[in-house]
């Protein structure tokens, strides 16, 4: 399985708060007051298609685990533009796709039938991307970001 990511990952155990205590990242948006937002795509690498109709749940760490913040299903281009005007805030966060249920449609089964994506926010100012490459027996994502 490969994976592609230009941010750190990790998992439940959480650094956000050392990471809180850092200096500010300083925002690349010159002082504009928008708000993190974020975008995702979901492509099959099997048929070499956008992976349309897959449920996700965009998700923030709470002290008791997650909190669901949004669902949706990625669209006929296999993107899930809903999230793209959500006020996100500074955090961790996680997207899971369906995989098993989109690839159980098409007859096939899965390894991985939810495939999480944690990430951190550390600058809301910006927007990102969020890209998965999925298949039955592995997965790949990508993170970017742009001011």
């Amino acid at each position: 399985m490969a994976v592609t990511i230009a941010i750190q990952m990790r998992g439940d155990s959480g650094l956000l708060n050392d990471r809180l205590k850092q200096a500010p990242v300083q925002s690349r948006t010159n002082g504009n007051e928008n708000s993190m937002n974020i975008t995702t795509q979901a492509l099959d690498v099997v048929y070499g298609r956008p992976a349309a109709g897959i449920p996700a749940r965009l998700e923030r760490r709470a002290p008791d685990g997650w909190e669901l913040i949004a669902g949706a299903t990625t669209d006929n281009d296999g993107h899930i533009l809903d999230w793209a005007m959500k006020r996100l805030d500074q955090g961790d966060y996680r997207i899971v796709f369906d995989s098993g249920s989109y690839f159980a449609s098409l007859g096939v089964g899965v390894v991985y039938p939810e495939i999480a994506v944690a990430f951190a926010l550390l600058d809301e100012t910006d927007a990102c991307q969020i890209q998965v490459q999925l298949a039955p027996y592995s997965f790949s994502t990508f993170f970017g970001a742009r001011s």
